[in-house]
């Protein structure tokens, strides 16, 4: 597979590739580019004028990857062997079932701590309490 991705560049040549085909390669780079834990929570829906556009699952993880947007742009570009995309904007959209789906099945397989599911109660949004279990879990599983 990393040889057919790199060999992209070298098969289009000099030449402007269509827009779809340049669309399918962005995307395509951004999923090798961005990661597990983003790819799950991210989704890019458009690429006009330089511009990639990814819907993310919420304001917290638009505003982490904002900031990290220099590096996600160098690893795209790099993975594609050309600048070709010069900005990345994410908009926040509702959470897909799929996306729900697969946070919901990281929860079940995280042994969970019984004094971090006594602090999560307090959390009235299902979806905000199963990013805070998840994220609490994952740094107590790292201490």
């Amino acid at each position: 597979m990393e040889q057919l991705f790199s060999a992209i560049p070298t098969i289009v040549g000099g030449m402007k590739p269509p827009h779809e085909v340049e669309k399918a390669v962005v995307f395509s780079a951004w999923r090798r580019s961005a990661g597990a834990a983003v790819v799950a929570r991210t989704e890019p829906v458009g690429f006009r004028n330089g511009t990639l556009i990814v819907a993310v699952c919420d304001r917290t993880w638009q505003r982490n990857l904002e900031e990290l947007s220099p590096q996600l742009l160098g690893k795209i570009n790099a993975a594609i062997d050309e600048i070709v995309v010069t900005f990345i904007e994410f908009n926040v959209a509702p959470v897909s079932n799929d996306t729900a789906d697969k946070m919901a099945k990281e929860l079940d397989t995280i042994d969970l701590n019984p004094a971090l599911m006594a602090a999560s109660e307090s959390i009235a949004d299902d979806h905000l309490r199963s990013q805070f279990i998840a994220a609490a879990s994952a740094c107590l599983a790292r201490s």
